[in-house]
């Protein structure tokens, strides 16, 4: 029976403490093993920015106790890594075929490199799009903010009033 070890993440305490993501990402494992026929071993969680995965702590015992086990690093979503580079470290510190992304099953190296690559030329491209829209809005004299900033104007002129 193949044996999996699971590594979920999501970005902010705020996330972590909703459950939602984490559930989420539970659940599309959970079905991912049960499909395979397999064993879940163990399972990691942890809140922490995707900016730097090196201080991902609790992927780093995941990989541990998968190659001690000899399990599948299984892991809901590629976008839990924010590039290509850390992707294929960890695709290379596992081995081929013990890592699993349940939105890229049984993958292999090459597959993964051209997946990711091309979601980091998506990203850059949203970016700029975004960048670009912002300048057009902000050389029309528009302001710039969300709904946090009017909220605060309005709070500010009813302080001031009162």
């Amino acid at each position: 029976m193949k044996k999996f070890v699971s590594w979920r993440r999501v970005s902010t305490k705020r996330q972590g403490s909703s459950g939602l993501g984490l559930e989420a990402q539970k659940e599309i494992i959970r079905y991912f093993i049960e499909r395979e026929g397999g064993e879940w071993v163990a399972d990691f969680k942890e809140c922490y920015t995707g900016t730097d995965l090196n201080g991902c702590t609790e992927l780093k015992k995941a990989i541990a106790l998968a190659k001690k086990n000899e399990a599948v690093l299984i892991i809901a979503k590629t976008d839990r890594f924010r590039n290509t580079i850390e992707a294929l470290q960890v695709y290379d510190d596992m081995g081929d075929r013990n890592i699993m992304f349940c939105d890229l099953p049984h993958t292999d190296k090459f597959t993964l490199t051209l997946f990711f690559a091309l979601a980091e030329r998506e990203a850059l491209i949203v970016s700029i799009r975004t960048k670009q829209a912002l300048a057009a809005k902000k050389a029309k004299g528009e302001k710039l903010g969300g709904q946090c900033d009017k909220w605060r104007e309005s709070y500010d002129k009813k302080s001031f009033e009162q």
